[in-house]
């Protein structure tokens, strides 16, 4: 029997270790390198400007769940597809979209807060939004669900455990030694998130062209849609420029390690990995476009919105 496209996608082994323990592996010291950029003071940003914050958060944990829905409902895509769909939509934000609102010339402080806590909303917000999108999809004989307790149980050891280690390492530790922990562990997460990106885009070869056509439309539109709300909501509430570019990058860059994880570890099923695959090919096009956009506004002193 011929492997399924998912499998060889997805179902790649480094020296017996699957695609889905090197992908947590590398999300846990992902999120303990955020953490050692972090202070609480960090977290005054909530304070000083709640609006912006707030504008944040709608986009990712509200608005964003909302249009997948609503792109689900009006494309019918096959139930793989949908599943991947959800599962990435209630997912937080990527620690590398600080990197990429950096570039873009965005509010740096404001996407490394929106990221830390969006980590952490999503232990409460994941299970309820995805489920909610499960029953939308299935009936009763199809029934598929996300287990709550073990679905909390992998978030808070994947995102807010590490968080919480790595700012009490900074803490702890000496200036001098944090930031050379913290610059080995950067180049340690980056190397296990390009090589679970290389892993699964190695995979694709042959199958490119397929996997478009499933779902290459609906991971496009949805990035787009997503990213102009971060947009749109940060005009309406007359946010700064770069506070603009923070959200319209924060609300498009989504952790699609977090999703793939899920599909492989806690769903057991490669195709519902699929779309965050895909959506992360379409999410590296239209953010560097971005980032090209905003630097040649700055380049011709046009100012933006």
């Amino acid at each position: 029997m011929e492997p399924t496209i998912a499998e060889l996608v997805l179902g790649r082994t480094l020296f017996g270790i699957s695609m889905g323990d090197i992908g947590r592996y590398g999300l846990m010291f992902i999120m303990l390198t955020m953490g050692m950029t972090l202070q609480v003071k960090d977290f005054t940003l909530l304070l000083k400007n709640p609006g912006s914050v707030l504008a944040g958060l709608i986009a990712q944990m509200l608005l964003l769940p909302i249009v997948a829905f609503v792109l689900i409902w009006l494309l019918q895509p096959p139930l793989y597809i949908a599943v991947g769909a959800i599962v990435l939509a209630c997912c937080p934000g990527a620690a590398t979209s600080n990197y990429f609102c950096y570039l873009a010339r965005g509010d740096v402080a404001l996407s490394v807060t929106l990221t830390a806590i969006s980590g952490m909303l999503v232990l409460l917000t994941m299970p309820v939004f995805v489920n909610a999108g499960f029953i939308m999809l299935t009936d009763a004989e199809q029934a598929i669900r996300l287990p709550v307790l073990q679905t909390m149980q992998q978030i808070f050891l994947m995102l807010i455990l590490p968080v919480v280690i790595g700012m009490s390492l900074r803490a702890i530790l000496a200036e001098p030694l944090a930031k050379k922990i913290q610059t080995g562990l950067s180049m340690l997460s980056f190397g296990l998130m390009m090589l679970v990106v290389v892993m699964s885009l190695s995979g694709l070869q042959g199958h490119f062209v397929e996997l478009i056509v499933s779902c290459g439309l609906l991971a496009l539109i949805t990035n787009l849609i997503t990213m102009f709300c971060g947009f749109g909501i940060g005009s309406l509430m007359g946010l700064a420029d770069k506070q603009c570019r923070a959200l319209t990058v924060e609300v498009g860059i989504q952790n699609f390690l977090l999703a793939m994880i899920i599909a492989l570890t806690i769903l057991k099923n490669p195709e519902y990995a699929i779309f965050p695959v895909v959506y992360l090919v379409m999410m590296y096009i239209t953010v560097f476009a971005y980032i090209a956009y905003c630097r040649w506004l700055d380049s011709k002193n046009v100012i933006k919105f």
